[in-house]
């Protein structure tokens, strides 16, 4: 059975404690008469959201953290396993609503970047000079992200 598919246009889309603008949201048209999404199309939209993440400047919060975690198909003992913390220190901070320190926030941008899309990236496309600071290195992995056509472009809906 083929079902009708409708694209809406700057679609509202809450993820990650935020809410999203998906510039083309492809919805599938029900027996129902109802509206779905397919699990490729939550997958297309949660990367863009994840590329979003880790390449803002901003510390991660514990929604995107989480959000992070469901994208990747990863848990947070294997995420403090994978960077060296001690488990207790991600459930603890996921927690309370203290903010991660900006070195372990960046540390875990890059490895769910370089997890998420590092893979997909063709070998030699991110310049050596871009490690040099973990805001460079993001921004740049961000941009190869999109380039690349790995992820479509989001951005996040202002209030207002």
């Amino acid at each position: 059975m083929t079902f009708k598919t409708v694209v809406e246009k700057n679609y509202s889309y809450m993820a990650a404690g935020r809410v999203w603008l998906v510039p083309e949201l492809r919805l599938v048209a029900l027996p129902d008469g109802g509206l779905g999404l397919r699990e490729d199309e939550i997958s297309r939209v949660h990367r863009a959201i994840a590329n979003e993440i880790c390449g803002s400047p901003d510390p991660l919060t514990a929604d995107e953290i989480e959000f992070l975690c469901g994208t990747a198909a990863i848990t947070y003992a294997e995420v403090a396993d994978a960077l060296g913390f001690h488990r207790s220190a991600l459930t603890r901070w996921r927690s309370s609503s203290s903010p991660l320190r900006l070195i372990t926030s960046r540390a875990m941008k890059r490895w769910f970047w370089f997890r998420l899309f590092g893979p997909e990236l063709p070998e030699n496309t991110i310049p050596l000079a871009a490690a040099r600071d973990d805001v460079s290195l993001l921004h740049i992995v961000h941009e190869r992200a999109l380039d690349h056509h790995l992820v479509s472009a989001i951005r996040e809906r202002r209030a207002g």
